[in-house]
């Protein structure tokens, strides 16, 4: 079941590192909303200059507030409403000194788009009905009285961007909300598999104690009891009978060894630091020889010593030998 812990606790901490932007993305998107403020100061006040009414006090106070709203459209995302409303104020203002002429202004649009963005509910409607009867008395204030005319401009300056806006993020949601459902399925597929693998080595395991040890002890039991029943009669102990029950013995013994290193194995599922490898080959052949076979076995330089990553290749090797 530790596999199974493990994926589970990975996937926690993706989720976590997914919801956390990175240092670098907050910058990145701190300057593109700086870029987008200096480039409506810099539309705004071209316009302002060109199109705008002679030098003044107040129209020098009118164009720092011009530049001061949309300076605000750097500000953070919360404050969009905020930001829409003194839009809303600055083309109403525009329209008084700028008689005849649209006041709607690259800000005001760049502001709508942000509240119908960032905004839900209440302050979302609260924004657009603002930035609606802003754009609604601007219209007005510079003498276009025709009902088609007016909702087109409030429709194109207003309704418009914040649709937009809401359509951006409500889309930005819906690609999230299928990326989180995608990596949920694969981390339930991941779990399952988990599970299924640990579900059989278990099954492995239980049948293996249940069925070889059971097998293997009883050669040892046996091999033990003939080796008593022989201590009683004329064949002395050195006799080939007595050392070859007696290797019998040792192997059943041996065997059971290894038998419960593969139970770990099976259960933990990660190979265990008792695993047999190359280090024990001298004792497999002192009890190969101990059976009576004449075996050899000679080592001409010492080997390296393997890393704890090839204790698999370790262990194969005993195995092949």
């Amino acid at each position: 079941m530790s596999s199974t812990v493990n994926l589970a606790r990975a996937a926690l901490i993706r989720r976590w590192t997914a919801r956390l932007p990175s240092r670098d993305a907050r910058q990145s998107l701190a300057r593109q909303a700086w870029l987008v403020a200096v480039m409506c100061v810099a539309i705004d006040g071209l316009s302002f200059l060109t199109r705008g009414p002679g030098p003044g006090a107040w129209n020098a106070v009118l164009l720092a507030g011009v530049i001061a709203a949309d300076l605000a459209l750097a500000t953070a995302p919360k404050l969009s409403g905020w930001v829409a409303v003194a839009h809303a104020a600055v083309i109403v203002a525009l329209a008084f000194v700028m008689p005849g002429r649209n006041p709607s202004t690259a800000g005001q649009l760049v502001s709508s788009y942000r509240a119908g963005a960032w905004l839900r509910g209440r302050s979302a409607a609260a924004a657009l009905t603002t930035v609606c009867a802003g754009i609604l008395a601007s219209v007005l204030i510079t003498g276009l009285t025709a009902p088609a005319t007016l909702l087109g401009v409030v429709a194109a300056n207003a309704l418009l961007p914040w649709l937009v806006g809401r359509y951006t993020t409500a889309r930005k949601e819906h690609v999230d909300e299928l990326r989180r459902q995608r990596e949920a399925k694969v981390r339930d597929a991941e779990a399952e598999v988990a599970a299924a693998v640990t579900k059989e080595r278990e099954t492995i395991a239980v049948d293996l104690h249940d069925v070889i040890s059971h097998h293997v002890s009883a050669i040892g039991v046996h091999a033990a009891a003939a080796r008593l029943n022989l201590a009683g009669t004329a064949i002395p102990g050195d006799n080939p009978v007595h050392t070859s029950l007696s290797a019998v013995q040792q192997s059943g013994q041996a065997a059971m060894v290894d038998l419960r290193r593969l139970l770990s194995l099976l259960h933990e599922g990660s190979e265990s630091a008792d695993q047999p490898g190359v280090a024990m080959l001298p004792d497999l052949f002192t009890g190969l020889r101990a059976s009576g076979l004449q075996v050899t076995f000679v080592v001409y330089q010492a080997p390296p010593t393997l890393p704890r990553t090839s204790t698999p290749l370790s262990t194969a090797w005993h195995r092949k030998c």
